[in-house]
């Protein structure tokens, strides 16, 4: 039998109380983690009380300030002061990055207005909010249903880390234009009144697809039906790519906007970041964000301390000056004009790689998955494999792509001149001829 912690065994109870189907969503790693009241509690306590000696927190001061290197300050160039860059961060990340990431979140997704959710908590980019979420919720040989065009690390992180089963459907119907709904709810009938995980990526790796807005409304209605018959879910919103949008006919939002408040049986869950959002890769600033219609404080609060109680036991916190220079340049109200200017190039870039795919001559070759958002653009080769392909390009004409899947071969335009698109899908062309 499990002995859990008092600790653990207060949030569960709180939990189990307030929201008998989140807790019967948990793992059972989710089950035993709790936030120890060690060190990092003892010295917040300190910074309110403390007002003569502090002596809590591991790190050296001088003069009140955070001890520091004089030659790695001046590299900040007075931008910031030296607590916004030395000390540790709390393990929840800096309040008022995580107050301004979910206002923005309310900013850019009206249809999430009005609906509650959990203050975000700042991961360390994006597949460290995936493995959190994996521990919390998924234990051995748990389903999660993924559409089959996915990043490969999602069955790294779940399947091989944690012994989940990865269960993939179609996810295009025939045409290659549209959602496959056919195969969704066939998927889902396989586990009616069961607890499954899901996971949607719009703008979606490596295709570049977004739904319709409608296509999104029959996602929602789709997963409510189910919950009426008793599936609980644990929905995973990929939103990596959010905002790289380029055509108006896909949704705008982000999924998670119109599943906040779906169903009592279904947790959301938002992870996200400034990693594609603000051109931010290295800067590894990512954000999990959980929302369930009739959740309350109480329970958010006891959830939001489960994976501050992951963070803690892995790399205690996220990057201060990372979460410092995020904050300060997403506020800046040159930052939007410049990200505006950086997503125009991205959109002609997209336009071309577009233009060139869908060239009649090609018609031979390939098929286009419907494309219209993200950094990428991918092609379902008719007459040779995509790793057979992918190793002549590099050999034969020194072009790179990524083989994603048997006969699927994904190109970044994104790191694509505009002026190199037409001649780079021409030898990619040229390398399928070769080998037919």
């Amino acid at each position: 039998m499990i002995k859990y912690h008092p600790l653990a065994l207060e949030l569960n109870q709180v939990i189990e109380k307030e929201s008998p189907v989140l807790f019967s969503l948990l793992s059972d790693l989710g089950k035993r983690l709790f936030f120890p009241k060690g060190v990092i509690t003892q010295s917040n306590e300190a910074k309110k009380y403390a007002k003569k000696y502090d002596a809590t927190i591991g790190i050296a001061t001088e003069h009140k300030d955070p001890m520091h290197i004089p030659l790695v300050r001046e590299y900040f160039h007075g931008s910031f002061e030296s607590k916004d860059l030395f000390p540790y961060a709390p393990s929840r990340g800096v309040t008022t990055l995580r107050e301004f990431w979910k206002e923005k979140a309310y900013k850019e997704n009206p249809t999430f207005k009005n609906k509650t959710s959990s203050l975000p908590i700042v991961t360390s980019g994006i597949s460290h909010g995936l493995s959190i979420i994996g521990e919390l919720f998924f234990d051995k040989e748990d389903p999660i249903l993924i559409p089959n065009k996915y990043w490969g690390n999602y069955r790294f992180l779940w399947a091989a880390k944690l012994g989940a089963c990865v269960v993939d459907f179609p996810m295009f119907t025939d045409d290659f234009k549209a959602f496959n709904f056919d195969s969704f709810e066939k998927t889902l009938n396989q586990f009616v009144g069961k607890k499954q995980a899901l996971l949607f990526n719009f703008p979606n790796n490596p295709t570049g697809y977004s739904p319709t807005q409608a296509e999104a409304k029959r996602i929602r209605e789709t997963l409510i039906k189910y919950a009426d018959k008793g599936s609980r879910f644990v929905v995973i919103c990929d939103d990596a790519y959010f905002g790289m949008v380029w055509e108006d006919s896909v949704l705008q939002e982000s999924l998670f906007a119109y599943l906040a408040d779906a169903h009592e049986n279904i947790l959301t869950l938002k992870v996200d970041g400034a990693t594609k959002e603000g051109f931010m890769w290295g800067f590894r600033i990512g954000f999990i964000t959980a929302a369930m219609k009739g959740m309350n404080s109480a329970v958010y609060e006891c959830l939001e301390t489960k994976i501050q109680g992951s963070i803690r036991s892995t790399i205690s916190s996220c990057a201060l000056p990372s979460q410092s220079i995020v904050l300060k340049s997403f506020q800046d109200p040159k930052f939007k004009e410049q990200l505006s200017t950086k997503k125009k190039i991205l959109e002609e870039r997209y336009l071309e790689v577009k233009k060139h795919a869908h060239d009649p001559r090609y018609k031979d070759l390939w098929n286009v998955y419907a494309c219209q958002s993200g950094y990428f653009i991918c092609l379902c080769l008719k007459n040779v494999e995509a790793e057979t392909l992918r190793k002549h390009l590099l050999s034969k004409y020194g072009v790179g792509t990524v083989s994603s899947d048997t006969y699927d071969l994904r190109i970044a335009f994104s790191c694509l001149e505009k002026e190199s698109i037409g001649d780079m899908i021409s030898l990619t062309a040229q390398g399928v001829r070769d080998l037919m």
